[in-house]
């Protein structure tokens, strides 16, 4: 194991210095276990877990407002995208809407989504896990472009992935214009309905934007335009993947300790419940995995929980292996409808249930059930789970040692192999690199798939930071 890997690592870095410059191969093989801290939210024990992050070339990119045009054709199934831009249009027009801001996120906040919540890809064809698409009716009218506002991860793959003659792409980050101030820009003069889907953008932002667009009114839907013109296309159903309880042996923390100390919080803070939407944090409260959301280990859910009673909102298809049923029972946590979760928050404030929630981690569509029944009103503050979930125990520290050095073998074996294949003048591209990565990975014990898509770029696409091989693109 370890003084195997490291013996590999010793043989195979200097020649692997002199192959590999300019090529970037990264993956995380975890998937029914936490992602690093510094990669994204911690879900707990990192036991199941292989963890590693190569990284041999610096990517650079130069800081300009607007990216230059290379025309490119956007090839998305069904409709083109600008079929769809044409529909959705129409259904602002409908809404008495001026402008329309699609986010790339979820009912719950979150940065990777399952395919169905994409409505930033489906409406532009830009695949990164971070933008902010604007759509004007008088832009797109007097036939100018529709607007990307994305960070410098991704302007390079925007430049590649939307038709430039028809859309405008934006750079955020250190020394340029915010988002706000790009939309400002787009918008023009006068004062504009702005819409945004309720249930996509976090009470903060919310906030943020509902200052920062002034003379703007923002406008909450309580039905997404992109959404309704996805449906008539043929929009995917929800996930229905079964969840699995994350054992204790790897977990550290029983449900029950873990919800007793939620609740004192609860105590200190004057509430009564505390309302949990992101899909990280109810995996670590519940000690449950599951698969709905590719290279994650959550299920899509929501959660209450009370001074006596804990909800998870969640398919109950998901719930009915009889396993499940008993850890859910034992723990205490009673499962109601995924789809009940608004009306729900919205009975318990009637009925005078004090919320406290995190406006950074809620929706505004929450927050607006909450105020539709505000009997006692709500406390506000930073997430009660977070930190608790970030201090890792006895256990969880052992998993992620554990991980480390699984990874640490599988990937001395892809350096070994990938100096031999040179050695033997074998023709190799990045898609060949990234199998046989996660080929691997998957013959490490508690391998559960990869945390993200193994980055493997050569040459130009080094350039690229969140690059996947494709058939298309690969070198």
């Amino acid at each position: 194991g370890y003084k195997d890997a490291m013996a590999m690592l010793r043989l195979s870095s200097g020649l692997s210095r002199k192959l590999v410059l300019g090529m970037m191969i990264s993956s995380v093989s975890a998937f029914n276990a936490p992602m690093l801290a510094m990669q994204k939210r911690t879900l707990g024990s990192a036991s199941h877990a292989c963890p590693s992050r190569l990284l041999l070339r610096t990517p650079g990119w130069g800081r300009t407002r607007r990216m230059p045009t290379m025309s490119m054709s956007v090839s998305v199934a069904g409709q083109t995208v600008m079929e769809r831009i044409g529909k959705v249009e129409k259904q602002l027009e409908d809404m008495s809407l001026d402008c329309l801001i699609v986010l790339s996120s979820d009912a719950h906040q979150s940065e990777y989504l399952c395919e169905r919540d994409r409505c930033l890809k489906y409406v532009s064809g830009f695949t990164g896990s971070a933008g902010t698409v604007l759509l004007s009716r008088t832009a797109l009218a007097s036939g100018k472009q529709a607007s990307l506002i994305t960070d410098g991860r991704y302007t390079v793959q925007a430049s590649k992935e939307l038709d430039q003659s028809k859309w405008s792409v934006f750079q955020t980050g250190a020394r340029l214009p915010t988002l706000s101030q790009y939309m400002l820009q787009e918008l023009g003069d006068g004062s504009k309905r702005v819409g945004i889907d309720a249930s996509t953008v976090s009470v903060a932002t919310w906030r943020s934007l509902q200052k920062a667009l002034k003379p703007h009114v923002l406008t909450a839907t309580a039905a997404c335009p992109v959404q309704a013109v996805w449906e008539e296309e043929g929009r995917d159903s929800m996930p229905t993947g079964k969840i699995v309880e994350h054992p204790i042996e790897f977990a550290g923390v029983s449900v029950s300790d873990k919800l007793a100390s939620l609740r004192e919080t609860l105590k200190k803070q004057k509430a009564s419940a505390y309302v949990v939407s992101s899909l990280d944090e109810i995996a670590w409260l519940f000690n449950i995995r599951g698969t709905d959301v590719p290279y994650n280990p959550v299920a899509m859910s929501h959660a209450i929980v009370t001074l006596d009673s804990a909800f998870l909102f969640i398919q109950e298809e998901k719930t009915r292996d009889g396993s499940m049923q008993e850890h859910l029972k034992r723990s205490g946590i009673v499962v109601k409808d995924y789809g009940s979760f608004l009306p729900e928050v919205e009975e318990m404030s009637r009925a005078g249930l004090k919320f406290f929630i995190d406006p950074a981690r809620v929706s505004w569509a929450t927050m607006e059930a909450i105020q539709r029944g505000d009997a006692k009103g709500h406390v506000e503050g930073s997430s009660a789970i977070a930190l608790p979930k970030a201090v890792k125990n006895e256990a969880e520290k052992a998993g992620m040692k554990n991980a480390h050095l699984r990874d640490g073998v599988a990937m001395a074996r892809f350096f070994s192999w990938l100096e031999k294949s040179v050695e033997e003048g074998k023709d190799l591209d990045e898609i060949a690199a990234a199998t046989r990565a996660e080929e691997l990975r998957s013959e490490q014990d508690r391998f559960r798939g990869l945390s993200f898509p193994t980055i493997s770029a050569s040459g130009p696409n080094g350039a690229i930071i969140h690059y996947c091989p494709s058939p298309q693109t690969r070198t």
